[in-house]
């Protein structure tokens, strides 16, 4: 019997395995080129998208094989996306990766960094409002 073991990869299709982090930042006059067709850089589907990539990149980081060219992606898409690392929702999924799967003190505290701008004020007011329906 093999024993079965969990993958660190999410369930994406295998044509987002062949997207660089250049590949969504590189833009052109109001658009970007994902995989060589235009996407407008403000719609969901580019957001979806960045989410998807980070998460893999993210993940990528478990290993220690080539985990400063990930480091280096993740920077360079917050330099030119600062705003999608905003997102309490990736936070979370991010967050939740890292306490399933071994990853080095120094990366975890690298991915703290990353989102230490994200807006916890809706988690607290959530919380205040759970306290005040309890009393």
């Amino acid at each position: 019997m093999m024993k079965q073991t969990k993958s660190v990869r999410s369930n994406q299709s295998e044509a987002s395995f062949a997207r660089t982090p250049d590949s969504l930042l590189s833009e052109s006059s109001d658009l970007c080129y994902i995989g060589g067709q235009a996407v407008d850089p403000d719609s969901e589907e580019f957001v979806q998208l960045f989410h998807e990539e980070i998460i893999q990149l993210v993940t990528n980081l478990g290993s220690s094989v080539g985990i400063k060219a990930h480091e280096t992606a993740l920077l360079l898409m917050k330099e030119k996306r600062f705003e999608v690392f905003d997102s309490l929702s990736l936070y979370n999924h991010v967050v939740g990766l890292m306490s399933e799967y071994s990853f080095r003190l120094s990366t975890r505290r690298f991915v703290q960094e990353l989102f230490q701008d994200v807006p916890f004020t809706e988690v607290y007011e959530d919380a205040k409002n759970a306290l005040k329906s309890i009393q």
